[in-house]
């Protein structure tokens, strides 16, 4: 899972993280609102998005990662 992407859809927006949920596997996915996301306008509830995970947290049972906007 490590280093690996996967497409997500965002499902929350809290004022220092994206919240994303994996397609699929149903794991949360936190993504930092500065230097997560690439990209020039800002995530909304509902966007999809690749996911590069670069971490993962057992004890809350998510991942953090990288993002960009999925077409």
């Amino acid at each position: 899972m490590l280093n690996g992407r996967y497409m997500a859809t965002i499902v929350a927006v809290l004022p220092n993280y994206y919240v994303a949920i994996i397609t699929g596997l149903k794991i949360r996915g936190l993504i930092p609102v500065n230097g997560g996301y690439v990209g020039t306008d800002s995530l909304i509830v509902g966007d999809n998005v690749v996911m590069l995970v670069t971490g993962i947290n057992e004890e809350k049972n998510l991942v953090i990662g990288r993002c960009m906007k999925s077409n």
